[in-house]
């Protein structure tokens, strides 16, 4: 209710916003959106990165941003819990983008890394939207906790043409907390794809965060 008010009272950005300089919002929200309905259909992409990775990473696998558990690989003994978002994180709703992506949000997830966790296995996440012109909006909230460490890495792939996809995260670092976050988006060259990442450091945690942009419209 609070990101729908504040989607009402700021609206869509639009070129006279800085941050949405280059990006006009223009002609997809002319668009006809379905939301992404819950899918178990695992592409031959997702699992040809399973069949590659799994010694490497432990890996979580999400389709329209809920987890596919009969794919993922977790062990979660090593000192963190991945699990559905269940509390939403304290977003700052600094334009009306994320406000409506907040409001519509149907996914995400939760990983909170336990205090003195020392680089356990690296976690991979599979993002796969599937559906023609459906939108996934996702929700999700990273703590680490007192000095903890933690690597993560998440790639977005297209199980679909034309799609949009938009993704809120909130990562919380505790004192002396140290995390690394690769991305990297390959998303279908038809989709579009919107990305907010908010981070609070406490004292003595450091963020090292890694984007790389290889696919969409």
């Amino acid at each position: 209710e609070k990101a729908w008010s504040e989607y009402q009272r700021l609206g869509l950005p639009d070129r006279g916003n800085e941050a949405w300089k280059y990006s006009s919002l223009a002609a997809l929200s002319k668009a006809d959106w379905n939301a992404a309905s819950l899918s178990r259909q695992v592409p031959e992409t997702v699992k040809t990165m399973l069949r590659k990775w799994k010694a490497d990473f432990d890996i979580a696998v999400m389709i329209n941003g809920q987890m596919h558990a009969p794919s993922s690989r977790l062990t979660l003994e090593m000192g963190y819990e991945f699990t559905a978002l269940q509390t939403q994180p304290a977003l700052t709703y600094d334009d009306g983008f994320v406000s409506v992506a907040a409001a519509l949000n149907r996914g995400g997830y939760h990983l909170r890394v336990a205090p003195g966790v020392s680089f356990p296995k690296p976690l991979l996440i599979v993002h796969c939207q599937q559906g023609e012109n459906s939108w996934s909006s996702t929700l999700n909230r990273i703590t680490v906790e007192k000095g903890a460490h933690f690597q993560l890495a998440e790639i977005f792939i297209g199980g679909a043409e034309t799609y949009l996809r938009t993704d809120i995260t909130h990562a919380e670092l505790y004192d002396g907390a140290g995390f690394s976050l690769v991305r990297i988006q390959q998303d279908s060259s038809k989709a579009s794809h919107f990305s907010e990442l908010q981070v609070g450091l406490a004292k003595s945690a450091a963020l090292s965060l890694t984007q790389i942009n290889s696919g969409a419209a």
